[in-house]
């Protein structure tokens, strides 16, 4: 084979230099304005937790970019020792929000509202379960005057999800199972996962390949409209142990609406189990529904759904977060916390 020419060389040589630079710059910008997940560890107590002061940027659904604090979590940095005035919410995705920057939360908004730290503890792919684990490790830390538990009806399917800290029912008891795994990433995107721009790019392939009426971001589902006897004794069972915390929490009730069918929680049957087990349990359920619809019916607006996804379906928009911060700070004049 002969050898190649100087000028053709420098031609390949030339090309291969231009398209390394392209793939360098456009990852760059690919982590600055896509998407840049944050590095996780595996809490032997409460489960996955990022690590400390992560970028992270999220735009899959609205946009934000914002850094983990020191402990991990979606929040400005919390001082120590914590105020005695302090307001601590555990949640899941729907609490720790990447989809709104952090000024819009409705953790932000209630702090500016009543004037008290607010301490936002959400992290996607949390439970009820991670949130009565957590607060019996970490209540004595933030020494908060009010707790909230953010739940939501779909979190029945959680319990006894092997991918989670999760359930499991021994001889007609509940336990949390304490063999946790941090979710495995699956094998093609183990393969990119150093590259945010590779990844991206097969995920809107992906997307435009496979995309249909049932997407996976709906704000509601099948997963919560009916639940079985052993999802409901569970669900009891979480807010028992949850209302055993060394300040026991409210319940922050946000329903998965459909907008289409007049503002319905498809997860009603679920709602309805969680709040009887609070009544139970002793401990207040706050329901943000009414808040929601009404907001709707007055703007026309939903409160889930972001430009770049479809409306009404999803997590909260800075709409939601607006109303779900008044409507606990309405709980909390009215209950003199």
């Amino acid at each position: 084979m002969a050898a190649l020419s100087r000028p053709r060389l420098r031609f390949w040589l030339t090309l291969f230099g231009q398209l390394t630079l392209l793939f360098v710059v456009g990852e760059i910008a690919a982590r600055l304005v896509l998407d840049q997940k944050p590095n996780q560890r595996l809490d032997p107590r409460y489960g996955v937790i990022p690590l400390g002061d992560q970028l992270v940027v999220h735009s899959s659904e609205g946009f934000s970019r914002s850094r983990t604090n020191r402990f991990g979590h979606f929040d400005s940095d919390t001082s120590m020792p914590a105020r005695a005035d302090g307001v601590l919410v555990v949640g899941d995705s729907f609490t720790e929000a990447r989809q709104v920057p952090l000024s819009a939360r409705f953790t932000e908004r209630l702090q500016v509202e009543t004037g008290r730290p607010v301490y936002n503890v959400g992290h996607s792919g949390w439970s009820p379960v991670n949130a009565s684990a957590f607060l019996e490790a970490e209540t004595a830390n933030f020494a908060p005057s009010a707790t909230f538990v953010q739940i939501s009806g779909n979190d029945v399917a959680d319990f006894f999800d092997k991918r989670r800290l999760r359930l499991r029912e021994v001889d007609g008891s509940f336990q949390i199972d304490s063999k946790q795994r941090p979710l495995r990433v699956a094998g093609w995107r183990r393969l990119v996962r150093h590259s945010v721009l590779a990844e991206s790019l097969i995920m809107a392939g992906a997307a435009v390949l496979f995309s249909g009426d049932g997407e996976a971001g709906d704000a509601g589902g099948n997963a919560c409209e009916r639940m079985t006897d052993k999802q409901a004794r569970a669900a009891r069972w979480v807010v028992g142990q949850l209302a055993r915390a060394p300040i026991p929490p409210a319940l922050l009730y946000l329903p998965s609406l459909d907008y289409r069918a007049g503002c319905r929680d498809v997860c009603v049957v679920a709602r309805n189990e969680f709040a009887l087990a609070a009544l139970d349990a002793g401990i207040a359920f706050i329901d943000t529904t009414p808040g929601l619809c009404a907001a709707f019916e007055r703007t026309g607006q939903p409160a889930n759904g972001f430009w770049n996804t479809r409306p009404g379906t999803g997590h909260l928009n800075e709409l939601g977060h607006r109303v779900v911060a008044e409507t606990i700070a309405h709980y909390l004049e009215r209950a003199g916390r």
